[in-house]
């Protein structure tokens, strides 16, 4: 049996900070909401599936970091990005 393994991108150096900063920036101009907090959960602010692909889309090219959707459904921004983080 031959089990096929899909490279992550190589993650770009920033702190669980500046990337849930991004992300939160991201997320308030497609919402356009300014008022979202990292302690928002995505869908409870307004996010859907579609948007949730886009944003782990555009993490994973900004930032090399790959964003596990059920976390960003279950979970508040801040935490589902600071999970996606690599250990220290």
């Amino acid at each position: 049996m031959t089990t096929t393994v899909t490279p992550q991108p190589a993650f770009k150096e920033a702190d669980a900070a500046q990337v849930t900063d991004a992300a939160l920036g991201w997320l308030r101009e497609a919402l356009e909401d300014g008022d979202l907090t990292a302690e928002d959960n995505f869908l409870a602010a307004g996010g859907h599936s579609m948007m949730a692909i886009q944003m782990r889309a555009w993490l994973a090219e900004t930032y090399g970091l790959l964003l596990d959707l059920p976390s960003l459904f279950q979970q508040s921004l801040g935490g589902a990005v600071s999970a996606a983080l690599p250990a220290a």
